[in-house]
């Protein structure tokens, strides 16, 4: 089966369709947070390279949090759990995060 054809078939399948916009959402959500993360610390008095080093830390976290949940899911496979734990806590910490500033 060639790469077309399974992306043909896995956007048949409803699961998968909740899964890309979830994970669609987020990925938008850590590229919107990216973009206004510049203006929100230099209104703060952080210079450019601080700012990216925090951009850096945001990066090195996302890394580690998503060997931590692979392995979580490899142990348990509770997928919707994770992906449940997963998204709230991405959007409880957009919140708090905007909340600070």
């Amino acid at each position: 089966m060639n790469f077309c054809t399974m992306i043909i078939e896995a956007i048949k399948l409803k699961n998968f369709v909740y899964l890309l916009i979830v994970f669609g959402l987020l990925d938008a959500i850590f590229v919107a947070f990216g973009v206004v993360l510049d203006p929100f610390f230099e209104a703060l008095g952080f210079n450019t390279t601080e700012i990216s080093i925090l951009g850096g830390s945001f990066v090195i976290a996302g890394v580690f949090s998503s060997i931590v949940a692979g392995i979580l899911l490899d142990k348990y496979r509770k997928y919707n759990l994770i992906l449940r734990i997963i998204s709230f806590g991405s959007a409880i910490i957009l919140v708090v995060s905007f909340g600070i500033f």
